[in-house]
């Protein structure tokens, strides 16, 4: 299995909105620079979102979850798009980059592109699991424990 990134097709300008931290949005951070993407960080005030926050991203998109992260194309203009929900910004950001994923005897790509899906999948389940076994998140010591000596190798084994 060989990964290119072909990239032929004109990128718009592109602002990436999420909290002042990693997690689900360090993942689309990764993928916008392995397909060459330039794109400008836009911080939420802090976590939790404050008010303000909230008001201005239901004012954006319209989700009453005030979902982040949201990759946001040619802000201002009449070509503006919005997307939200990490999942499906990774995908975009795939089509966006152009990236392949080549294997033998796979012509159509069709099997190219559902290891990118299940790559995201995949790493959507091992976040989860990080998640329950995070100490910063309330969860004991020997959460953490399992995580990393279990989990973390189990999953990890998925890539």
């Amino acid at each position: 299995i060989t990964m290119f990134c072909s990239n032929s097709k004109p990128i718009p300008k592109v602002k990436f909105h999420y909290y002042p931290a990693t997690a689900r949005g360090h993942q689309c951070r990764l993928a916008m620079a392995a397909a060459g993407i330039e794109f400008e960080d836009v911080f939420s005030d802090e976590f939790p979102l404050t008010e303000g926050d909230k008001a201005r991203y239901f004012e954006m998109h319209g989700n009453t979850t005030f979902n982040l992260p949201i990759l946001q194309l040619d802000a201002g203009t009449d070509d503006e798009k919005l997307y939200i929900q990490s999942s499906a910004i990774l995908q975009k950001i795939n089509r966006m980059g152009d990236m392949k994923t080549t294997i033998e005897n796979d012509p159509d790509g069709d099997q190219g592109a559902y290891i990118i899906e299940k790559a995201i999948a995949d790493a959507d389940d091992l976040r989860n699991k990080y998640y329950a076994g995070n100490i910063n998140f309330g969860n004991s010591q020997e959460d953490a424990k399992k995580y990393v000596f279990e989990n973390f190798p189990k999953y990890l084994k998925n890539f």
